[in-house]
């Protein structure tokens, strides 16, 4: 991931999808923002590893930022539209995704129910095998901080 000076900024940045990708970020060593209506444990772990979190959404949470990740819920929130109105890109979190797995072989997993423990044993076996592969789980596996980890692979 090419690193800039400039942070990212993640609107809804609490949610298990947007913080997994905001972890990872930060621990390629880009400055990471975010906001989010409902704080919680991800965003103060998020905090702790050097984002800046604001609670609500206010068009100044954008100044300075490089880009700004977005879901289809926070289109309307007034940063998606103060980064329209100064140009800076609006980058969708499933693009953001595309990004970061283009730079690597992944495995997906798919279906309606159990994405998330099918993914954390997957990660789980592959870290214990002494693989260290990058991972983002839409949850919270037990053990982990966050559902985002940034490995070699």
């Amino acid at each position: 991931m090419a690193q800039t000076a400039q942070p990212t900024h993640f609107v809804g940045i609490a949610g298990a999808g947007m913080s997994s990708l905001a972890a990872i970020l930060l621990a390629t060593g880009e400055p990471v923002s975010g906001c989010d209506l409902y704080p919680n444990e991800a965003t103060r772990m998020l905090a702790s590893r050097g984002a800046q979190i604001f609670e609500g959404h206010a068009a100044v949470h954008v100044a300075g930022a490089g880009r700004v990740i977005t879901t289809r819920a926070a289109s309307g929130a007034p940063d998606v539209a103060e980064a329209q109105r100064l140009g800076v890109p609006i980058v969708k979190r499933a693009a953001l995704l595309g990004q970061l797995m283009g730079e690597r072989r992944g495995v997906a997993v798919a279906g309606t129910h159990g994405k998330t423990t099918t993914t954390s044993l997957i990660a789980m076996m592959l870290i214990e095998s002494g693989v260290d592969p990058s991972v983002l789980i839409g949850g919270v596996p037990v053990g982990w901080e966050l559902g985002g980890r940034y490995g070699a692979g």
